[in-house]
């Protein structure tokens, strides 16, 4: 009997906390065309005018993807317990790509000759990192894939430089996301307690 209520309990944690993931999502979709077009305009004149383009075409068919994907969880609802994890499966898919158009900029857009570019794009790259942990923090996992896959080919970048300087910023921006991680835990530990208390007030 215990046994079972632990399981029903997990089950409706897991639940909720896909639903915040998912309701969170339509906004940040937004947010994400706005800067990604904003630093392409920005970075037309300052890097390859071609990889710029396919970079913009990239985020605008990701970021279709994962409305598509929103909207589609959306008409699930209420969702059905066994149809949890799958739908998981596919938002974790969706974080990994998102984050992922975010390193290849930060990569692949990388202006060599400008430092106040490179700034520019760690800024925007950062900064999307760090909008992400409250939209992301009710998955770890989640957040986790997103930050690794956004920063990991900046820092990367910044070490094939080989000189003080951007081995400093390689070692500040691995900080960084240590530190959004740690944000992004606490604010997953709070959701959790507070979601519990609001399932136990309302089974009470």
């Amino acid at each position: 009997m215990l046994s079972s209520c632990i399981d029903s309990t997990a089950a409706n944690d897991k639940m909720l906390l896909l639903e915040q993931l998912y309701t969170n999502t339509r906004l940040s979709l937004v947010v994400t065309v706005i800067n990604a077009s904003l630093l392409a305009t920005v970075l037309w004149r300052n890097t390859d005018t071609a990889l710029v383009k396919k970079w913009i075409i990239l985020v605008i068919i990701i970021t279709l993807m994962r409305f598509i994907l929103v909207n589609s969880y959306t008409k699930q609802l209420p969702l059905k317990p066994d149809k949890t994890d799958i739908w998981y499966k596919r938002y974790f898919a969706g974080a990994f790509l998102a984050g992922s158009v975010w390193g290849i900029a930060g990569f692949m857009l990388y202006p060599e000759n400008s430092v106040a570019y490179q700034v520019l794009i760690v800024f925007v790259v950062g900064g999307m990192v760090a909008g992400a942990v409250p939209l992301l923090s009710p998955a770890l996992e989640v957040f986790l894939v997103f930050s690794l896959s956004a920063l990991a080919p900046v820092i990367i970048r910044f070490l094939m430089i080989n000189d003080e300087l951007h081995a400093v910023m390689a070692v500040m921006t691995f900080i960084f996301m240590l530190m959004m991680y740690n944000s992004a835990k606490h604010m997953n530990t709070h959701l959790k307690t507070s979601l519990r208390l609001v399932i136990k007030m309302m089974t009470s």
